[in-house]
């Protein structure tokens, strides 16, 4: 059977026939809108797809909108790459893992303030895109009332998108929702071979000393310096990047628009 599968002649006729397939199918969706994407489940990865599908907006010129509901009292990676791109805003509302800060009414607050910033978002068509990251966690200890969330999210403008992650997403969301994905656990370095977490990329950090936020520095190292303290392929170890950027680098506006050397 399995050499049967590998004959040259055999694969592709059945890419042909699932080509034929797909085809039909995308012809006869032509149905536009905005899509309410839900990413619940025990399995790792869902705030990471979230930031994915952030990143793909932003790549076609859309305009984002990003809460965080849980993860706020330390400094995430992605918070440190997008809060300061065109076209993000972010917004960090949590007090930390519930576990952590053991105050249900100092998280209700938090959750309230936060969906108050979501609901704004909700009724501005300017946003093309909005993550409501770790949403569920609220929802699931009832931190934001559920109908308030149901009646906000139907109420949001046609073509708005809307992406929002955490597990045990409520039965009520995931029917108002046009696509749920579950992710499930089938190995985690955590739970099963106990790795710490770790940040995205192990590199040493050069810059001005200050306190590490991820890979950015804050607060002595301000906006002004962002990015160049991360090491660029060419540069050696010892040799923190300065202001001038590297040799043959495209020079940059204060805009941040990039422009070809002189």
């Amino acid at each position: 059977m399995r050499e049967r599968a590998k004959n040259p002649e055999r694969h592709a006729r059945r890419m042909e026939a699932k080509q034929k397939i797909m085809q039909e199918r995308i012809a006869r969706a032509q149905k536009e809108q905005g899509v309410l994407l839900v990413l619940t489940g025990p399995g790792k990865g869902k705030s990471s797809s979230g930031f994915g599908m952030v990143a793909r907006a932003l790549g076609h010129g859309m305009k984002v909108g990003i809460i965080q509901f849980i993860k706020g009292a330390f400094s995430t990676g992605e918070e440190a790459f997008f809060r300061d791109l065109p076209n993000v805003d972010y917004h960090v509302m949590g007090q930390g893992y519930t576990w952590e800060t053991k105050n249900r009414e100092q998280d209700m607050e938090a959750a309230s303030a936060a969906w108050d910033v979501a609901a704004a978002m909700l009724n501005d068509e300017s946003y093309d895109l909005i993550l409501l990251d770790e949403l569920n966690i609220a929802l699931k200890y009832d931190y934001i009332d559920l109908d308030r969330v149901l009646d906000d999210l139907q109420g949001r403008p046609e073509m708005q998108h809307v992406v929002i992650t955490g597990r045990s997403a409520p039965a009520e969301l995931v029917d108002l929702a046009d696509t749920v994905t579950k992710m499930g656990v089938v190995k985690h370095a955590f739970k099963d071979q106990g790795v710490k977490a770790q940040k995205g990329r192990p590199v040493p950090l050069a810059g001005p000393p200050g306190r590490v936020r991820g890979a950015v520095q804050t607060p002595e190292y301000g906006p002004e310096q962002r990015g160049h303290h991360r090491r660029r392929r060419n540069w050696p170890l010892h040799r923190p990047p300065g202001p001038g950027l590297w040799p043959g680098a495209p020079k940059r506006h204060e805009s941040g628009a990039a422009q070809t050397p002189e």
